[in-house]
């Protein structure tokens, strides 16, 4: 059996893991803004990036604490119907996300708008690429993690969170300063694959708020009871619960939910084509 420590630390893996890879997605848009500046020789222009990203993390923050503290003020059928719904929607988006926000994206797309801004030597464009960019990657982190929070405990989610997003800046720093390099397509391929088990954990609670709720018919309610194998409040069914989604006692609803979701993504993993892979190591030089 684990123990208090070692379970507490694991409950902050979503939030940790949802954070860091949304918080590199944005690093690395930044790196690429500041190395596009210096290549057209705006360097000068480098503060209004700043200001870009500082305003687009308040705003993602205080987007994300609002959705817990939301939450956590909700009580009865209010609470079901509110978790149910960001769950839901927090799986969808990182679905996206897996499916369509690759290093791919990071590596070809971004670089080419990043660019495209610093060459137009225009302060509202370099502010306004920053604050899109690092927007667009807080306000989805802020809409996990909250989700997240709701399945879970909610400050060891948040605190989760922030360490996550504290090591993708410092990964990101490493990355833009150095000739440090990392497989981009190898790094979001492992945390795609485990996203995917965090969505579908989340989908599964879903469906129980509803089906609580009326909205979804359980069909066959339990549809097994595996709770004396693994007890749910024991430590490793409580890290199943939070990493997993784990419910011993789930209605069919749930599981095929769950089920058909995991062999959906597993289909799309192994069908789709193959790329060189990518790397960061020429980020450019500070």
């Amino acid at each position: 059996m684990l123990g208090e420590g070692a379970t507490r630390g694991i409950e902050m893996a979503a939030g940790f893991l949802l954070a860091l890879r949304e918080g590199l997605e944005a690093a690395i848009i930044v790196g690429l803004l500041l190395g596009a500046l210096r290549r057209t020789r705006h360097q000068e222009m480098s503060r209004f990036v700043w200001v870009g990203v500082g305003l687009a993390i308040v705003l993602s923050a205080g987007i994300g604490f609002g959705l817990v503290a939301v939450g956590a003020g909700l009580e009865g059928r209010a609470e079901e119907l509110f978790e149910g719904t960001m769950l839901t929607l927090a799986a969808a988006i990182l679905t996206w996300v897996v499916v369509w926000m690759q290093g791919q994206y990071v590596a070809a797309h971004a670089e080419q708008e990043m660019r495209r801004a610093a060459s137009a030597g225009q302060r509202w464009a370099v502010f306004l690429a920053a604050f899109v960019a690092v927007g667009r990657e807080g306000l989805e982190t802020g809409l996990f993690v909250s989700a997240a929070a709701l399945a879970g405990d909610r400050i060891l989610v948040v605190l989760g969170a922030i360490l996550g997003l504290i090591t993708a800046a410092l990964l990101g720093a490493g990355m833009y300063a150095t000739t440090l390099r990392l497989n981009l397509r190898r790094f979001f391929t492992v945390t795609s694959a485990l996203i995917v088990l965090v969505a579908a954990g989340m989908l599964g609670h879903a469906v129980h708020e509803f089906s609580e709720l009326g909205l979804i018919p359980p069909l066959i309610e339990p549809v097994w009871d595996i709770s004396r194998g693994l007890r749910p409040d024991s430590p490793i069914g409580q890290l199943a619960a939070v990493l997993l989604g784990y419910d011993p006692t789930p209605s069919l609803a749930q599981a095929v939910t769950y089920v058909g979701y995991l062999v959906g993504m597993a289909i799309m993993f192994l069908t789709r084509n193959r790329r060189p892979a990518l790397t960061v190591g020429s980020l450019p030089a500070a």
